[in-house]
């Protein structure tokens, strides 16, 4: 059958539903690339830049208005700590004007969703009033109900222009494959058969087999002027292709178009293909097994959807190593979007999130040939990125004896600002106990007391971080 209407996509989000938060452990389903602190703070200074492109004009009580931010697909809750940290950081809040947001965390997972109203660290941001949490399915519901506020947000209770952010979500949603023979259109249609999951393969997925096979096909396949108009673009531009019709990203779309009558801004990261000549690089397409099913994302595609609805494209002009990134304005108005598009050109085109994620693998090949001053750097442009600093410690170990007192308070500063931007789901890789003994090689007790402090009910779960916690108070174990 059509890859679309497969039962795999019912399967794939069977798999999220019952894994939870455990889905993203040790990498089962890859996400470092879009939950970590550079990322969020470069979507947080484009988003900023979004809404204060739309502030209320002049004459008007902007305190009438709240601005929301939807994140669909919030998994861990990893991206959405980061993003708000350096959203509401002294810096970045300063520049806001008073400007009331609150940022709404979304997925079809009950279980996950649990898990975040019990996260201490984002406990304070509830309190604040600057975070509620949805259970919300971009393909089916109307509107976000908020669980904290007990507010809907739809078409008739937004007063002001809505961001979305939707990373790591198009590639789970339904998808059609096709490719084009000598200027014939073809389907690609599927063969899914289920399998028990066995001891060795504790995943459906893993166990599941996928066939393929094409079939010649109309440019009117879907019926729609919108959606067949793009299937048409691609038999007139392309003799021989091979590519995907992300029909769940554009039900993705159309659904968030309706939410608002006022802007509502798209930003969306995945693994995916923008450029018309890697487009054609492509071969036949297939289905990705890495704990749950994905598909390549044809962002291509998209952009041809999005132009023929008259909305506006951020896009990046040059191919992305491993994450495109593309944001969507529908109702873009009158407003002057130039210093938007500059923003996102600074944030994401230029030095964006898959440069920073190159950079990390350079910096997993050279780390322990690094220099303190080196790794200051790393660490102040990865905005405190605790797996950067966990690549760096062994060379940090290394030259602590050399450290003059100048760089001894640099050093304690930054470690200090990667344990504030760790956010805790995955205890094997929580570095706060490294950093306590950390701190107390460098004779920076007062830190660590405070990091201790905070931390206690962590520390308490295991035998180091007891015995750590008794070395920097000077008395028994807790």
């Amino acid at each position: 059958m059509p890859l679309s209407k497969s039962p795999i996509w019912e399967d794939a989000r069977s798999y999220y539903q019952e894994k939870g938060v455990s889905a993203w452990n040790s990498n089962a389903v890859p996400n470092y690339i879009t939950t970590n602190p550079f990322i969020a703070q470069s979507y947080a200074r484009v988003i900023n830049s979004f809404f204060e492109v739309h502030r209320p004009k002049r004459g008007k009580d902007k305190n009438d208005d709240t601005f929301y931010i939807l994140e669909l697909g919030a998994g861990s809750g990893r991206f959405a700590y980061h993003f708000l940290q350096s959203y509401f950081s002294n810096s970045e809040f300063s520049a806001q004007d008073g400007r009331k947001t609150i940022y709404v965390m979304t997925d079809v997972s009950t279980t996950t969703i649990d898990f975040w109203r019990r996260q201490p660290q984002l406990a304070s941001f509830v309190a604040d009033g600057r975070l509620d949490f949805a259970n919300f399915d971009v393909l089916k519901d109307d509107g976000v109900n908020l669980m904290e506020s007990g507010k809907t947000l739809d078409v008739y209770t937004l007063e002001a222009p809505i961001a979305v952010i939707a990373n790591y979500v198009i590639d789970s949603l339904p998808h059609d494959f096709f490719s084009i023979e000598n200027g014939k259109l073809f389907e690609r249609l599927i063969s899914y058969s289920r399998a028990i999951p066995s001891e060795e393969n504790s995943t459906q997925q893993s166990n599941s087999e996928i066939a393929y096979s094409d079939r010649p096909c109309s440019e009117t396949y879907y019926k729609n002027s919108v959606w067949d108009g793009v299937l048409r673009q691609y038999v007139e531009d392309f003799k021989d292709l091979n590519f995907a019709i992300p029909t769940g990203g554009i039900r993705m779309l159309e659904t968030l178009s309706k939410i608002s009558r006022k802007p509502v801004f798209v930003l969306s990261s995945d693994f995916g293909i923008t450029q018309d000549t890697g487009l054609r690089q492509l071969g036949p397409r297939r289905i990705a097994v890495n704990g749950a099913f994905s598909i390549h994302v044809n962002f291509n595609a998209l952009k041809r959807y999005a132009e023929m609805k008259g909305m506006s494209v951020l896009q990046c002009y040059t191919e992305k190593s491993s994450l495109e990134t593309m944001g969507f304005i529908m109702r873009p108005g009158r407003r002057n979007l130039e210093p938007l598009f500059r923003e996102f050109s600074r944030q994401i085109q230029t030095q964006g999130p898959d440069e920073f994620f190159m950079m990390k693998k350079i910096t997993e090949k050279a780390a322990d040939h690094l220099t303190p001053q080196n790794i200051l750097g790393l660490l102040r442009l990865s905005n405190y990125d605790s797996r950067i600093y966990e690549l760096c410690e062994r060379a940090l170990e290394r030259h602590l004896n050399e450290l003059d007192p100048s760089r001894q308070e640099a050093l304690i500063d930054a470690v200090l600002q990667v344990e504030k931007m760790h956010y805790r789901y995955e205890q094997q890789r929580d570095p706060t106990v490294r950093i306590l003994k950390f701190l107390l090689r460098l004779g920076a007790l007062k830190p660590a007391q405070e990091i201790a402090h905070r931390n206690i009910s962590f520390l308490k779960k295991t035998e180091v971080g007891r015995q750590t916690y008794a070395d920097i108070f000077g008395r028994k174990a807790i």
